[in-house]
Order: structure tokens, then sequence, then C-alpha cells
């Protein structure tokens, strides 16, 4: 229906703002934005989330030159909400930015989960409620596996249950493993069985 009403082609679609909220998982960023047009200032808990990381990844390697501003920038973006029409404005989701960018979209995702984690240990007291991890029981955890081996959808799962599709998936990496496993060696058998003729009746017309 957005599309539609926007007037433009899927492929353009997934390349523009077009959510209603910002990342639910920059939560923890805030920021002063005024003047609009200006860098944003984020605020200093956020400032500190930010400075965590950094340092994070410098430990052991040497950050590509000009990463702290690209990563401010990509926050700034994510956070705001820009104009694709007259009277219409509109979020980015994490993959029509990294698409639109041109930047990994895992890579970009896995930033910004760490980011998420550094935050959730600094200030748990912020933390949303929608966003905060609920320990898992084994009798959970195995009725999550046997789920997913019995449907082998990992949203379906996330859906069931009410977890997020990104910790189902590292509940069920064996799982995932086995089925992806078991696919090949079914489509290897299927390209074999029908390159190879059937000589049980050679020469029957």
């Amino acid at each position: 229906m957005a599309r539609k009403w926007l007037g433009v082609s899927g492929k353009k679609y997934q390349q523009m703002p077009h959510a209603e909220t910002p990342p639910a998982s920059l939560w923890w960023y805030a920021c002063e934005p005024d003047p609009t047009w200006a860098d944003d200032v984020p605020l200093p808990e956020s400032q500190c989330v930010i400075e965590t990381y950094l340092l994070q990844c410098k430990r052991g390697r040497a950050l590509p030159t000009g990463f702290g501003k690209k990563l401010a920038q990509w926050l700034q973006d994510l956070s705001r909400e820009p104009k694709i029409s007259p009277h219409r404005k509109r979020y980015w989701t994490i993959p029509a930015y990294a698409l639109a960018q041109k930047l990994p979209e895992k890579t970009l995702c896995k930033r910004l989960r760490e980011m998420e984690k550094i935050a959730k240990r600094l200030f748990p007291q912020r933390v949303p409620s929608n966003r905060q991890t609920v320990p898992l029981s084994e009798e959970k955890i195995q009725a999550i596996r046997e789920r997913f081996i019995e449907v082998g959808d990992i949203r379906a799962v996330a859906h069931h249950f009410g977890i997020s599709p990104f910790r189902i998936g590292q509940i069920c990496r064996v799982e995932k493993a086995l089925i992806a496993g078991e696919e090949d060696t079914a489509t290897t058998e299927t390209k074999t069985s029908s390159a190879v003729p059937d000589l049980e009746y050679p020469f029957d017309g």
C-alpha cells in the first residue's frame, strides 16, 4: 500500500525511508538535533555508549580513518525522520539504509547490536521492557529447538514464542546446520538420480 501511494518501484522503496518508527535497537541513542541542518550532539549517556564501542573496536587493531565520524553519521541518519514527500516523513530501516549507503547490511546490524549490548550493560535501568533479554529455562530452549525442527522457519518460531528471530537463530544454530545439511544431501541425491538412467529394463519400449 505504501509503495502504491508513493508511486515508486519495489527496488526504490527498499532503498528509501519507509518506517513509522526509528530502529528499536537505538532506544539508547538520544541527541540534541538543533539546528536540524547541523550534526547532532549525542547526550552524555549516548556518547558514553559510542566511546565505549570505539574503544572496544580498537582492541588489537587500528580503525579505518574517519570511522568515528562515519559511525556518528549512521546513528544520526537512522534516528532522524527525513522527508520523503512535501508532507510526509519516514524513518530509515537498517536494511534500507544499508542498501542506500552501499554498506554491508550484516556488518551494520552487528555494529548496532554491539552498541545496544553496551548500552544494556552500562544503563540497565533504561532498557525498554521489549528490549530486555529474559533468561530462558532449559525446558523452553528445548521446546524452541523442537518447534524449529518441526516447522523449519525462524520467524514462525519467534512469533510463536514471542522472542526475537535473532535470538531464535542463536538458540537453533545446530538445528539450522543439520537442516541445511539434509537439504544439501537431498538436492545432491535428486540430481544424481535424475542423471543416472533407469537400466532395470534398458530395452523396454
